[in-house]
């Protein structure tokens, strides 16, 4: 059963409400503007992590050594990573990187181009200095980075029991498993059949 609820504003200000969500209070904070407060089941657990945003140059060479400032290359095999510890805004992220405990996860995508994009699971965190060393585990992955193009990295830290965030969970792309996450949609009728834990904002 969908929890939807109707109000209705009569010209002497009074508030009828109907529905099937049990209403807690409903009050009218000024002209047009009404806060209702209802009750109902609690909702999925989020993501109970620390998520950090960075950019980098890809370089496709496979030797784990310094990549070189706002730089960051990847083994042959995709299960070592040398990254910069300042990005292409030069942003020094050493404290972020070498934050990254064992099964953390690292996201990359080409800044350009949502298709192309790995999820990895972090086994090994060792600082070089300027830069660190990183041993990875690939978890899911789609297209071919290439040399010199720039890409989004998202660090997700304290991820370690979170086993099933998804790629477009932490990056916003594509939907491939959107459905333990609340959405709000704007709509100028109410939907026939709303999707369970929506929230939707008649337009009118």
């Amino acid at each position: 059963m969908s929890n939807l609820i109707d109000i209705t504003i009569a010209p002497d200000g009074s508030l009828t409400v109907t529905g099937n969500a049990p209403v807690v209070d409903v009050t009218v904070d000024a002209p047009g503007e009404v806060t209702v407060t209802t009750t109902g089941p609690p909702g999925p657990a989020g993501i109970n992590a620390s998520i950090v945003d960075g950019t980098w140059v890809y370089d496709t060479s496979t030797v784990m050594a310094d990549p070189g400032s706002g730089r960051v290359r990847s083994s042959a095999d995709r299960t070592q990573a040398a990254i910069a510890h300042d990005d292409v805004d030069r942003r020094d992220l050493t404290r972020v990187i070498n934050a990254l405990t064992t099964q953390d996860v690292i996201v990359m995508q080409a800044e350009a181009n949502a298709q192309v994009w790995g999820r990895y699971r972090v086994t090994s965190v060792t600082d070089m200095g300027t830069w660190t060393l990183l041993g990875l585990s690939a978890v899911s992955s789609q297209g071919t980075l290439v040399k010199n193009q720039r890409i989004f990295v998202r660090f997700v830290l304290d991820s370690g029991a979170t086993s099933n965030i998804s790629h477009s969970a932490l990056l916003d792309l594509d939907s491939d498993d959107h459905t333990q996450y609340g959405l709000v949609v704007i709509a100028p009728s109410r939907p026939a059949n709303p999707r369970p834990g929506t929230i939707w904002c008649i337009d009118t």
